[in-house]
């Protein structure tokens, strides 16, 4: 009894599998690409079919295998289809365009097989091997790029590439004389092995293509900077938003987000969002950033995601108003208090020298309650009057300094372009009236930049105010210098006061504590005002006498 070919086991067993790999993507033609894959998988199973052809039946001609393997030029064009329709690269190739690409393919390489020629036309049939290791190439390619977002699993991305490389292998294994159908029969099993792999791990339950756009258009379309890092911490994506934010280049991919980023990273595990401070090209801001762990298929972390939020404009509406709450019920309580005892006073006749303290009424050197102790009661009773007259003015001048913050605090962000020399001359303007000197001087200044001019302009008139009103000379000289930066200006404001007191600076630093208070309204509203430019608010002691304060504001058409 003779034994039955091993080879035919082989491959009746390579069929059986190709076939039903086949139907099973013929089932499923819903899915992208299944069509195109059951094409393969069929268009595969004919090989180890033939083979059991000659294996059984030795009077098959070597023409007719030749001619089959021209068919065989089919398989390059398919598993180009089914690998742009199924991860969503590539180009977008319907089943039409695939049939058709495969039908060239073969028609390319049919005029070889059928007649005998030579020179330029042979050179010519031949290029057509190079097309179909390129197309081979690039099915590859783009089934190993969608294992790079977690869209493909790595165990069904090998399955599809195993079974793409030994499919078309099969081409070089027809034409072999000796021992071809040995090979044949092996890639031929091993085709139909690596096929069902990627079946078994859900090839044809969905095709990651969808997954990888809708990730994309999601993206693309957030408000939000979204990062994406490896295994390793290493920046491998990043939206449009991410891209403006950290002005990312091309040379950033690969590096480290930590580095990147330049600011402290959350950790995946705490719930809350962190805020950091970061420069960008549209000047400091403030960006809640939250973490999440990548994972694949199987549970295994494959990276992080990390998402900033421009938290800002929020935050800094948040300060003003606790700055307000603060200062205004310090403030406010202690000016109207003064005022209900100067009122007391003045209706009960009683001016005690001791009533009240020089520290909370801020009266001049020698006076109790902002009357002097030698001072006949008429005169001091002028002075209470004098006294809640002034307390009264400054109460309406706190309402508008409140009223015009909150109208340039609750309108939207502006951005225009402005000339700041231009604009530092309008704030001098407005003091010519006043007894003092305000300069301007341009030390490279940039000749316009976009920003808020209103907001800057109202910042900067309330240093120059400051400066005059607090000098001790009755002609005091400021000077507003204006000079360009690397990423602005930056506008300084020379004066000639007692300076800025340590207490004011470390309120702005620490925040506005019920204990710990500033003296008004003004210093906070240069730093929100500054906040919201996106820059910086420096303080620096001038050599001899007065103080410098600088703001530094960014060129926002660098982020536009």
């Amino acid at each position: 009894m003779t034994g039955v070919d091993p080879l035919v086991v082989v491959n009746v067993v390579a069929v059986a599998g190709l076939s039903v790999v086949g139907g099973l993507a013929a089932w499923r033609r819903s899915v992208p690409g299944a069509g195109a894959l059951s094409a393969i998988a069929f268009l595969t199973a004919a090989q180890p079919s033939l083979q059991v052809v000659v294996l059984v039946a030795s009077d098959v001609s070597p023409a007719s295998v030749r001619l089959f393997a021209v068919v065989w030029r089919a398989l390059p064009p398919l598993w180009l289809g089914f690998a742009a329709a199924y991860t969503g690269r590539g180009p977008a190739l319907g089943p039409r365009w695939t049939a058709l690409l495969a039908v060239v393919a073969v028609g390319w390489q049919l005029p070889g097989v059928l007649f005998e020629l030579t020179g330029l036309v042979r050179l010519f049939l031949e290029l057509g091997w190079v097309l179909l290791f390129v197309a081979t190439a690039y099915s590859a390619l783009l089934l190993w790029r969608a294992t790079d977002d977690g869209g493909l699993s790595r165990r069904r991305a090998a399955g599809l590439l195993g079974a793409c490389g030994t499919s078309v292998a099969l081409f070089a294994a027809v034409l072999i004389p000796d021992g071809g159908a040995v090979a044949s029969a092996g890639l031929s099993l091993a085709t139909a092995g690596c096929l069902a792999v990627a079946v078994v791990d859900g090839a044809l339950d969905r095709a990651p293509g969808t997954d990888h756009l809708a990730r994309e258009r999601l993206l693309a379309a957030m408000d939000e900077a979204a990062i994406v890092a490896d295994r390793a911490g290493r920046l491998s994506d990043a939206n449009a938003a991410a891209r403006r934010v950290f002005d990312l280049g091309d040379d950033a991919f690969g590096r480290s987000v930590a580095a990147v980023v330049d600011a402290p990273l959350p950790d995946p595990d705490n719930p809350d969002r962190e805020t950091v401070v970061v420069d960008t090209p549209d000047g400091r801001r403030e960006l809640a950033v939250s973490a999440t762990r990548v994972r694949d298929d199987r549970e295994t972390v494959v990276g992080r995601t990390y998402l900033f939020g421009d938290v800002t404009e929020r935050v800094t509406a948040e300060r003003r108003l606790a700055v307000l709450g603060r200062v205004l019920r310090h403030n406010l309580r202690n000016d109207l208090d003064a005022v209900q005892a100067f009122a007391e006073a003045l209706d009960d006749d009683e001016f005690d020298d001791d009533e009240f303290d020089d520290d909370e009424f801020d009266g001049e050197p020698g006076e109790r309650g902002g009357s002097r102790a030698g001072d006949d009661p008429p005169d001091r009773a002028a002075t209470h009057r004098r006294r809640i007259r002034d307390l009264a003015a400054g109460l309406a001048d706190t309402g508008a300094t409140v009223a015009e913050m909150e109208r340039l605090f609750s309108r939207p962000s502006v951005r225009e372009p402005a000339e700041p020399v231009a604009v530092a001359d309008g704030v001098a303007a407005r003091f010519d009236d006043h007894a003092g000197t305000v300069r301007v001087r341009a030390a490279g200044s940039p000749d316009e930049l976009v920003t808020d001019p209103e907001l800057l302009s109202t910042a900067l008139a309330e240093l120059v105010e400051n400066g005059l009103e607090h000098a001790d000379d009755p002609t005091p000289t400021v000077e507003v210098v204006v000079a360009a930066t690397a990423s602005g200006v930056a506008v300084a404001v020379h004066d000639e006061g007692p300076g800025i007191p340590a207490r004011e600076r470390e309120v702005l630093v620490a925040g506005e504590e019920p204990l710990r208070h500033g003296s008004g309204l003004g210093l906070w509203f240069v730093w929100l005002a500054v906040r919201r430019l996106g820059g910086e608010l420096s303080f620096a002691e001038r050599d001899g006498v007065g103080s410098v304060v600088t703001l530094t504001v960014p060129d926002r058409s660098v982020a536009e």
